[in-house]
């Protein structure tokens, strides 16, 4: 519920604050009609490229657009108006970086602070064993198996367990951050926030890791979240040739073809295949 509430309420936030910049006043929602709402959809459609991105905009701006209505704020049954997003599965191109720019940011980490200990190990779980965001966020200590080398993930998005390898690099990087950076809390999580009070991280939280050390080195992305670094590995693989079922197990998909959306980006196998400039 709690989340639920947070998500309604940026979504209105953004909406309000969409209206006064257009009206410049704070008489914008009063002077709303059709023409505005459908205008402001279409402003923010392609903000991310998230297939969920548009339909949850869609859906926030109908139940802020009838809460208005019924606080009387507005007269119209503008949340009528509000026109669906169609976004097709597969019908994007992943948006990655560069290897050698993930690898810039991974090795820029100044790892003599607590906090940089942990950003080190957090990207590299992203960006080389490919760790969804609430993958990296739930880890907890059961789930590493030291002896065998071994992360037993529970299941998440997928409705899918998985076993990954701690590679040498990753594991150095989260001993380092266990053993000396982080604090002294009793909560099963590995990563936790630095500023007090002292928790898990949240999900933002998590996503603004990626984005400092991204805009720290003054990388120019298409996004900042933590799956451009998972659509970057998954970019990398492919192009080296590795098999697609190994990479859809790495991944956590369930269907191979969420997989095979990478084979777009293979510019190696691509460029064989591609016809002599006539």
């Amino acid at each position: 519920m709690t989340s639920s509430i947070r998500l309604y309420r940026g979504y209105a936030v953004r909406f309000v604050q969409h209206c006064h910049a257009q009206h410049a006043g704070p008489t914008g929602l009063q002077q709303l009609d059709g023409a505005a709402v459908v205008n402001y959809i279409a402003a923010w459609a392609d903000y991310t490229p998230s297939r969920n991105w548009g339909r949850t905009l869609c859906t926030c701006t109908r139940s802020f657009l009838r809460f208005l209505r019924w606080d009387g704020v507005i007269t119209q049954d503008l949340a009528a108006v509000v026109p669906p997003i169609c976004r097709y599965q597969l019908s994007t191109v992943p948006k990655h970086l560069a290897w050698e720019q993930v690898r810039e940011v991974i090795d820029s980490v100044n790892t003599l602070s607590p906090v940089g200990m942990r950003d080190k190990a957090i990207l590299l779980l992203v960006a080389t064993l490919g760790l969804r965001n609430r993958d990296v966020r739930d880890l907890c200590f059961a789930h590493i198996d030291w002896r065998k080398g071994e992360f037993h993930l529970p299941k998440t998005k997928s409705q899918r367990a998985r076993v990954l390898p701690i590679t040498q690099e990753v594991g150095d990087a989260v001993a380092d951050y266990v053993l000396h950076g982080r604090p002294a809390v009793d909560v099963p999580q590995v990563f936790l926030g630095h500023n007090a009070p002292i928790a898990p991280l949240s999900e933002g939280g998590l996503s603004a890791i990626v984005r400092r050390h991204l805009k720290r080195l003054g990388i120019v992305a298409p996004h900042f979240g933590t799956h451009l670094l998972r659509h970057s590995l998954a970019t990398k693989l492919v192009n080296e040739a590795t098999p697609i079922k190994d990479i859809a197990d790495m991944l956590g998909h369930v269907s191979m073809d969420t997989t095979a959306i990478y084979t777009k980006v293979d510019t190696v196998h691509l460029a064989e295949v591609a016809l002599p400039f006539p």
